[in-house]
């Protein structure tokens, strides 16, 4: 298990996006939004766009902890997951994303 300090600059920039972007510290699915971006997805989030300097501060961040952080609604807290974990869960939140979007052009 990774110390909180450790991986808590990860979770204040998505948590500073999140704020920018819909004014909520922890916007629903705002990790699973910010890792698109970084994996070169859409750079709109709510009422912003975001920029250059933030996506590579995610880039940086993620890659020095090789993970990223989450919400896991199990517990109700932010935790951080190994990349390994994280590409999982990822994969997961498209696999639901796309169920989602389906059901709405049905």
């Amino acid at each position: 298990m990774v110390d909180r300090n450790v991986w808590a600059p990860l979770e204040e920039a998505i948590s500073s996006i999140s704020e920018a972007g819909f004014c909520a510290a922890w916007m629903d699915e705002v990790e699973y939004r910010l890792w698109e971006a970084v994996r070169g997805g859409p750079r709109e989030y709510g009422q912003i766009t975001l920029a250059d300097a933030q996506i590579e501060e995610l880039r940086q961040l993620s890659g020095r902890l090789d993970g990223w952080v989450w919400f896991n609604d199990e517990t109700g807290f932010e935790e951080f997951v190994a990349m390994e974990r994280w590409q999982q869960l990822y994969e997961e939140w498209l696999v639901r994303r796309a169920a989602r979007r389906g059901r709405m052009n049905e």
